[in-house]
């Protein structure tokens, strides 16, 4: 069924002849385009306001907050106000030996912090990394790394990479990336992973899905769309911590919810089973960053799903009825063409990372802005782009970070 890239000759046999020498010529360069995707690191012209430019006090949900964006490989730390608290950066060349192959590689797309201030950070389609507080590289996970992580309880890291393979049922010839979810012990090792296609293989879901798949990928190929083998895009991973099992038993612990933004298509997958057990679609469009509330209902960043603009809803897994949603007013007033993030906060605002116009917001339920924070970082040849925001979240108030003292 599947040929993975490593098993395509380098060069075809006598018997093969030319034109079965350009197919494959043809597929490790489509395979080596598949490797390099990645974001680059603005699309925005500048704009002169910079810093935290909304803040009612008696409102938001105060903690420190924790950023990284398209300016360089860094993690900021910086309190309400704006004030940098702490910053961690380590270099694309150190990690990995060698100059980064693109532009985008040069930034962090994803970090996830530690009480004690060690941190995970990921190059773009590239790597995994662990550092401490002092930036001081602790391990190295090169196995296309990309889009999110995400630590459980007890210190298991899942992580999405990807893998280019030709699987027959899709396509005969043409290549695509498999996502793929790798689960890493403290140390980095890899304990598990599971290949995305083969969950939904083994799913009820198995006969639609790759049926949709190859039709959109002949689409792409019709269209001459630039990676067209790029079949899911998953772009968001949550494990999910079985608080809300009781609901239904797909929300079990160690489950893990996903985003594909190519299928429009929201998954939870089953790691012991290895196997999807739930799937939703058709409310949004090119979505990230799905995340399960305490109350049952999702948190989705929906992109382009109203009147082709941004907004975030918050809605019933089951029955999509939607509870709640912010949008800009007007639409066009909120716009992230890709990325983008959401967080529900205790207090029941939501913190909402508008990626592409380098901002975040805090709104209440009401859908009022009561905090709003635009980067100061730019990028481009000259300066001229305000730097992707990938994300910025708040952390919990009861950590205690006795390190960030001076």
């Amino acid at each position: 069924m599947e040929q993975a890239p490593d098993a395509l000759p380098k060069r075809a046999s006598p018997l093969d002849g030319n034109g079965r020498e350009k197919v494959f010529q043809e597929q490790r360069e489509k395979i080596r385009q598949l490797e390099a995707i990645g974001y680059v690191s603005g699309v925005n012209e500048s704009h002169s306001v910079a810093g935290v430019v909304v803040y009612d006090r008696s409102r938001t949900w105060d903690s420190l907050n924790i950023y990284i964006s398209g300016h360089a490989p860094q993690a900021v730390l910086m309190d309400m106000d704006g004030t940098v608290l702490h910053t961690w950066s380590y270099a694309y060349e150190d990690a990995l030996g060698k100059a980064p192959p693109n532009r985008d590689a040069r930034s962090w797309r994803y970090a996830h912090m530690y009480p004690n201030g060690d941190l995970l950070a990921i190059y773009e389609g590239r790597a995994l990394i662990k550092v401490t507080k002092d930036s001081d590289l602790q391990w190295v996970y090169a196995d296309r790394c990309h889009h999110q992580v995400d630590v459980t309880d007890n210190g298991l890291i899942y992580v999405l990479s990807r893998e280019p393979k030709i699987i027959g049922e899709i396509h005969k010839t043409e290549p695509i990336s498999d996502d793929l979810i790798s689960v890493l012990d403290e140390s980095g090792t890899v304990v598990n992973r599971l290949s995305i296609l083969e969950c939904f293989r083994n799913s009820k879901y198995y006969s639609s899905i790759y049926r949709t798949i190859a039709q959109k990928l002949k689409a792409d190929l019709l269209t001459e769309k630039h990676a067209p083998g790029d079949v899911l895009h998953t772009n968001a991973l949550r494990v999910l911590d079985g608080g809300n099992s009781e609901q239904s038993q797909i929300f079990r612990k160690g489950n893990v919810l996903l985003s594909m933004r190519e299928l429009n298509m929201l998954a939870i997958v089953n790691m012991e089973k290895s196997t999807v057990e739930w799937v939703a679609w058709g409310m949004w469009v090119t979505q990230h960053d799905p995340v399960l509330l305490a109350n049952g209902r999702m948190l989705v960043f929906d992109n382009r799903g109203y009147r082709g603009k941004s907004r975030v809803i918050e809605f019933d897994p089951f029955t999509q009825q939607v509870f709640w949603e912010y949008k800009g007013d007007p639409p066009k007033s909120f716009f992230s063409r890709v990325c983008g993030a959401n967080q529900r906060l205790a207090n029941g605002n939501t913190l909402i990372t508008d990626t592409d116009n380098g901002r975040a917001l805090e709104v209440t339920r009401g859908g009022t802005v009561v905090w709003e924070y635009m980067s100061p970082h730019r990028t481009g040849d000259h300066d001229e782009l305000v730097a992707r925001l990938f994300n910025l979240s708040r952390i919990p108030k009861e950590w205690k970070l006795p390190w960030l003292e001076r």
